[in-house]
């Protein structure tokens, strides 16, 4: 019983195989793709969203690889090389942010930025007008 149940696994693993390669899609080397994840944050520790995150590869290659963060200050990028790469956290209001990172070659590497305004002066939590708005 216990070569059965290999064997069907094996047949198995060996036909979604085929159905991957025949249907053109890409799959990774790694066993978890390599991705760049985390939160944008303003100066008061609120999220911020629509964030465009671009992530450059460092080298000759030098792929781009882009996501915009959601409603919670969220974004991830999936199939960022491993290796050295750029990520520019850009939004209007905000100065642009710019980050070196060294992407891990299993599962997602976590940048998380805290944006400052371009006006308004806040230099962050504690300043006394981060507790004038409810969270």
């Amino acid at each position: 019983m216990h070569r059965a149940f290999i064997r069907g696994i094996s047949v198995v693993s060996f036909a979604v195989a085929a159905v991957l390669y025949s249907s053109g899609a890409q799959v990774s080397p790694y066993p978890v793709e390599p991705a760049i994840s985390g939160t944008v944050i303003g100066p008061c520790e609120e999220a911020v969203s629509g964030v465009k995150v671009t992530v450059t590869r460092i080298g000759p290659a030098g792929q781009l690889f882009s996501a915009t963060t959601d409603d919670k200050g969220f974004y991830r990028i999936s199939g960022v090389p491993p290796g050295s790469n750029s990520v520019e956290f850009v939004r209007s209001g905000f100065r642009t942010e710019i980050k070196d990172v060294l992407v891990r070659p299993i599962g997602a590497t976590e940048v998380g930025v805290r944006l400052t305004p371009t006006r308004g002066g806040i230099k962050g939590r504690n300043d006394p007008r981060c507790h004038l708005t409810p969270r």
